[in-house]
């Protein structure tokens, strides 16, 4: 039996650009943090005394007698992968799915260290990633990008640049005491009860619209730009420039919509300095950037929508217990 911990993340500035048909032809890059939010992924052999095989537990449960029986994709797509049988998994999160904090890639990241630590084998953060970003992109064909995959295995804060050749690189990025304490003090997750679908969003249903490209070459500029902030720990120009970002991104299909502009311009008017919509967009998490001690104020402002503090996770998906 082991059980294994994965991070959720949050995207600062440069999400859309990870996404591989746009990169390949002009290049991306992100910057941003997992956080002190986890998926855990339970597995064990499943006793030789039932009819079924396969014994599943998420947002239902499944008991299945052969693989291809699993309804969950990505699970029948893992198990596929590592040839399992006789085997029980459940997945439990700290945070609901559908709602733009990379859960379901933080599920892939999670299984794939299980599975293989279940064979006995003790993967790297790339090949993590790597075969996250399979599953998910390449076995499964669904839209998205890479960022999430990545920041689930790796964890910290990173600069991630994805090339036209088809790679990445992912780069420990140093910030300062009191950056840290900038983004751990001063950052608020709010929560709209409006899940949906990702891959249903993604801008890489409308990249041959030219006002989508035009945003999202806006959007990979304010990278370069936060990077000079973090340096000069400029604070209140990191909150201003999340909100130019969140202009650019709220210019592509399908990402807000009247209830995420109401609740966007409540935060301005109650100490926030900027803040996006996470993920793909129309619902989920929101994050914004608060003045410097106007984060209770922003808090009873967004009441009675679920609102909380973020901490940095400085590991990514790790193995929590292992009993061969």
């Amino acid at each position: 039996m082991l059980i294994v911990s994965t991070p959720f993340r949050v995207s600062l500035f440069g999400g859309g650009t990870d996404v591989p048909s746009y990169f390949e032809k002009e290049g991306g890059q992100v910057l941003g943090f997992a956080i002190n939010k986890y998926g855990y992924v339970t597995i064990r052999d499943l006793p030789p005394f039932y009819d079924h095989k396969i014994r599943l537990s998420y947002s239902k449960i499944e008991q299945c007698k052969t693989i291809k029986e699993i309804e969950h994709p990505l699970i029948r797509a893992a198990l596929h992968d590592f040839n399992c049988k006789n085997i029980e998994i459940h997945y439990d999160a700290d945070l609901p799915g559908c709602s733009g904090i990379g859960s379901s890639s933080s599920f892939a990241v999670g299984l794939a260290r299980g599975l293989y630590s279940k064979n006995g084998i003790f993967p790297t953060c790339e090949d993590l990633a790597k075969k996250a970003i399979y599953w998910e992109r390449d076995y499964l064909k669904e839209k998205g990008g890479y960022q999430d995959q990545i920041f689930a295995a790796y964890g910290g804060i990173n600069h991630i640049k994805f090339n036209q050749d088809g790679g990445y690189s992912v780069n420990r990025f140093p910030i300062t005491e009191k950056m840290k304490y900038f983004l751990e003090t001063q950052t608020l997750l709010c929560y709209l009860p409006t899940k949906r679908f990702s891959h249903k969003h993604s801008v890489e249903n409308f990249l041959e619209m030219n006002s989508t490209i035009h945003s999202l070459r806006s959007i990979k500029k304010t990278v370069d730009k936060s990077i000079e902030l973090f340096q000069s720990e400029n604070t209140d120009g990191l909150g201003e420039l999340m909100h130019e970002a969140w202009l650019y991104k709220r210019k592509l299909p399908n990402v807000s919509n009247n209830f995420i502009d109401e609740i966007y311009e409540k935060a301005l008017q109650n100490g926030a300095l900027g803040g996006k919509i996470l993920g793909a967009g129309a619902g989920g998490f929101m994050l914004f950037l608060c003045k410097s001690n106007k984060r209770d104020n922003l808090i009873k402002a967004l009441s009675p929508l679920i609102t909380f503090p973020l901490k940095i996770e400085k590991e990514g998906s790790r193995l929590l217990y292992y009993n061969a």
